[in-house]
């Protein structure tokens, strides 16, 4: 039989996370822990309320179903429990991340894929002043970041082409 564990951290930000919606300094996750004959799994998510969740429903989620995770549900029968989103999403990584550890593997090679060399992804610049936003995109790329994103312009790539939610063009 399983063991459950449902609770919540605040994992403090690098720096602010500013952007047209609002500001943090700190990320509230719900963390899923389930342990078997002493070997635990672990997964969390971050509740977003424009779907709708908080910290509370997303961590109520889980619990309703808690007896059934207790009593050692599939990954393919919580997919028919839970409705996509941050509760299903925790529990599906710590279902992935107990198997994996069970097995003495990982969840790549439960998976049986092979992990890309590198993997582009885009990098939100915060809001701040012009001057502010621009240093920042510079040391972003300076660092290695090749696609950057703001509130204003949807995405800016290293080879100079910008998308926003109208039109596409080249900068001159």
């Amino acid at each position: 039989m399983r063991k459950l564990r449902v609770f919540e951290e605040a994992w403090p930000l690098h720096s602010p996370f500013v952007i047209a919606r609002g500001s943090r300094s700190e990320a509230k996750v719900v963390v899923v822990e389930l342990e078997q004959d002493g070997v635990k799994g672990v997964g969390e998510c971050t509740p977003y309320p424009r779907y709708g969740e908080s910290l509370a429903s997303v961590m109520a989620q889980i619990m309703a179903i808690g007896e059934q995770l207790e009593q050692g549900i599939t990954r393919a029968q919580l997919a028919a429990m839970l409705p996509a989103g941050a509760a299903r999403n925790a529990v599906d990584c710590a279902l992935w991340s107990l198997e994996a550890n069970q097995l003495k593997s990982d969840v790549v090679t439960q998976l049986g894929v092979a992990l890309p060399d590198t993997v582009v992804t885009a990098q939100t610049v915060v809001i701040g002043t012009p001057e502010q936003m621009a240093a920042s995109a510079k040391a972003l790329c300076a660092s290695g970041r090749r696609c950057l994103r703001s509130s204003w312009i949807t995405i800016l790539s290293a080879n100079g082409w910008w998308r926003s939610a109208k039109r596409r063009r080249r900068p001159r």
